[in-house]
């Protein structure tokens, strides 16, 4: 169990990191479309790692089934915020509004943390 959620803690750092890249490269850059364009191609690749990342924790973890079932969901579950995630992200590049970006990323990881201490 221990092990589980250090390695959700791990994921999540992760995922903070390549955030808090995303941002950079747009604060690096100052074309509208070329950010938009990146951004949605590394959301993507994030929610994909993530997704693949506990996939392997399930695979390497030879628990019971119900335990799966509840990663599946979980999983699942993070996926979709993601998906929202990125939306919100587009809309607010519309309005170039970068404070409110990084609010909505950090309301993002605090809601994933509460939905995997649920689960767990």
């Amino acid at each position: 169990m221990m092990m589980m959620m250090m390695m959700v803690v791990v994921v999540v750092v992760v995922v903070v990191m390549m955030m808090m890249m995303i941002i950079m490269m747009m604060m690096r850059r100052r074309r509208r479309r070329r950010t938009t364009t990146t951004t949605m191609t590394t959301t993507m690749t994030t929610t994909m790692t993530t997704t693949m990342i506990m996939m392997m924790m399930m695979m390497m973890m030879k628990t019971t089934t119900t335990t799966t079932m509840k990663m599946t969901t979980t999983t699942m579950i993070m996926m979709t915020m993601m998906m929202m995630m990125m939306m919100m992200m587009m809309m607010m590049m519309m309005m170039m509004m970068m404070m409110m970006m990084i609010m909505m990323m950090m309301m993002m990881m605090m809601m994933m943390m509460m939905m995997m201490m649920m689960v767990m």
